[in-house]
């Protein structure tokens, strides 16, 4: 039952590819280039000791793929351990109207193969992805090509013990700021 699954979703998702033969628009890859890269928090962390470390390397995968947007891998880690994600993800970064960009997030079967080894993640398959339900990031574009995320309006998993979670990305070249609130 479950390799029928994968087959279906393997055949939906090539469908829906040959048929949308988009071009990102220029907006949407201006957002890409902003979103690949290598970050980290480490001059956070020296200034104020409540915060780690933290890496975070986000590359672009399946580049042929042509459904108008664009994908990464995504790994989150300790500084001090990169050897152990603890997050590991698939973005799918879409254009769903001017000015307005969406990110649906997928986890992945076995993340831990791929740790540290971003030159193996083009043998991702789609069949090895999951998508996150109600985990999507709305991205805003606004003034100097700066981009901003919408509150989560619809709560992912992560969030669900948690009441008036908001979660706002600030995104510019070289340079992605996470600001999270809840109680």
């Amino acid at each position: 039952m479950k390799m029928l699954k994968s087959i279906l979703l393997l055949s939906m998702l090539t469908n829906f590819a040959f048929a949308q033969n988009k071009k990102p628009s220029a907006d949407l890859t201006l957002l890409a280039s902003y979103l690949q890269g290598t970050y980290n928090s480490e001059e956070q962390s020296k200034n104020d000791t409540d915060y780690f470390n933290i890496s975070l390397v986000i590359t672009p995968i399946w580049k042929h793929k042509n459904d108008g947007g664009y994908w990464f891998y995504v790994e989150q880690a300790m500084a001090t351990k990169k050897e152990k994600p603890y997050r590991q993800r698939v973005y799918h970064v879409t254009q769903t109207e001017e000015n307005t960009f969406e990110s649906s997030i997928y986890t992945l079967t076995d993340p831990l193969r791929f740790a540290q080894k971003t030159e193996m993640v083009e043998e991702l398959t789609v069949d090895s992805i999951q998508l996150k339900d109600g985990c999507n990031v709305i991205l805003k574009k606004i003034k100097k090509g700066f981009l901003k995320g919408a509150p989560m309006k619809k709560m992912c998993q992560r969030f669900a013990r948690c009441k008036l979670c908001h979660l706002h990305s600030y995104i510019k070249r070289k340079r992605i700021i996470k600001l999270g609130s809840g109680l």
